[in-house]
């Protein structure tokens, strides 16, 4: 077995937004469906460590339990609302299927629920949405239409994987901003997955930095945006468009993120960091808590120490 995801670690506190970030390749969607055990069994195995969710271990929970915590205490909207749903099947049918799963199946009462939620994404003519098919609709459409389903049981915990990365920027931001309402509202907790650390810059708490498997950096939100510690999140700061600096070339990270069988044997980053030393070619390096809530996976803080 390869190790795709190596301790990975990260808490997630009630009403918090938490961003997980890094680029494609990263594992950020793998630990997304790690969490509820969506991971296909035969090609992927927990060979070590725990996954606590309101007290409960989730990796030690039957079946049964773990059907009852999917779709209704934890709560996902994928990355592409053209996959994300049915194409034979009816919006109503399919937004309310959770509802009447984990709730009530009094199907009245299931599309109440739905309109009320519909409503609340900012979509309108609820009945002729309810009775069409995804095709005929637009991604922005669909994506509020997949936020709906996924708040239909008033989850504790939703994990938005990508949400906004095949809409356009109005979309987005609109997206967002109903993504904090919502969560305000309920006091839902948020792991919100992207590769664009701009994006969640104004939406999170926390930032998770992601590279190859492993978490290189977290920390709070401004703070890591403002001294980012990690080479990897320094270089993907400065790869950041800026309309200052519109006549300089933009920044790239040379190389690409080595997939599992290729993973060094020290510090996964040492391959394209241009800080390496001998010793991150060699040693893992653990994350170093740098101060409350702010940890760093490199060897440089020994020499800052």
């Amino acid at each position: 077995m390869l190790p795709v995801l190596q301790n990975v670690s990260f808490t997630l506190e009630e009403g918090e937004i938490l961003a997980l970030v890094g680029e494609s390749g990263s594992g950020k969607s793998l630990t997304a469906l790690s969490i509820t055990k969506l991971l296909p069994v035969k090609q992927f195995e927990y060979t070590t460590g725990k996954i606590i969710f309101s007290g409960t271990n989730i990796l030690e929970v039957s079946d049964e339990k773990l059907r009852a915590i999917r779709g209704k205490e934890i709560a996902y909207i994928f990355q592409d609302p053209f996959t994300s749903l049915n194409p034979l099947k009816k919006i109503k049918d399919q937004i309310i299927e959770s509802y009447k799963i984990h709730i009530s199946e009094n199907e009245k009462e299931a599309v109440d629920k739905a309109k009320y939620l519909l409503n609340k994404v900012g979509l309108t003519e609820l009945d002729d949405r309810l009775n069409s098919y995804p095709g005929q609709m637009s991604g922005g459409m669909l994506q509020r239409i997949c936020i709906a389903s996924a708040l239909m049981c008033d989850p504790k915990l939703l994990i938005a994987d990508e949400p906004t990365s095949a809409l356009d920027v109005t979309i987005q931001s609109q997206l967002v901003d109903l993504l904090l309402k919502i969560k305000e509202e309920i006091s839902m907790s948020i792991l919100f997955i992207s590769h664009d650390i701009s994006l969640v810059a104004s939406l999170a708490n926390r930032i998770a930095v992601m590279y190859a498997g492993q978490i290189v950096e977290i920390g709070e939100t401004d703070l890591l945006i403002e001294k980012p510690n990690h080479p990897y999140t320094q270089a993907l700061l400065r790869s950041i468009p800026s309309g200052i600096k519109s006549h300089q070339r933009l920044a790239v990270i040379d190389g690409i993120v080595p997939s599992p069988v290729n993973y060094p044997v020290g510090c996964h980053f040492s391959t394209r960091c241009p800080q390496v030393m001998e010793r991150c070619k060699l040693e893992k390096p653990l994350l170093y808590e740098l101060t409350q809530n702010r940890r760093s996976a490199c060897f440089l803080q020994e020499k800052k120490k």
